[in-house]
């Protein structure tokens, strides 16, 4: 839909991404005022469009990309750095059964 179009409720909540963010908007929806009704169908209406236009696009660029080359885009590319170094220890302690690996009672099950 373009952003002249008219949105229904079911349209917003059916262009948004997740469960998570369709509960939400349905919530506020459900419960705004009548005096804040169409304020918060505005506020959603950008979200749809936005999500449409701009990151559906990208995120089919970037499938396309990875089915055609078996990776990202150079530009989701980059350095773990301490991020990798951080989940590498909490690997190993897993593999070992050290304190929060769920085999020391300190850790889930």
């Amino acid at each position: 839909m373009d952003a002249e179009d008219s949105w229904s409720i079911d349209g917003i909540a059916y262009a948004l991404p997740t469960p998570e963010l369709r509960r939400e908007f349905l919530r506020e929806v459900g419960g705004a005022p009548r005096d804040r009704l169409a304020a918060v169908l505005d506020h959603w209406e950008r979200v749809a469009v936005r999500w449409t236009r701009e990151s559906v696009p990208e995120i089919e660029r970037v499938r396309e990309h990875f089915l055609a080359h078996g990776e990202l885009p150079p530009e989701y590319e980059q350095e773990a750095g301490e991020d990798q170094a951080a989940y590498d220890a909490w690997r190993a302690r897993m593999k070992a059964g050290g304190p929060g690996s769920g085999r020391d009672g300190n850790g889930a099950a």
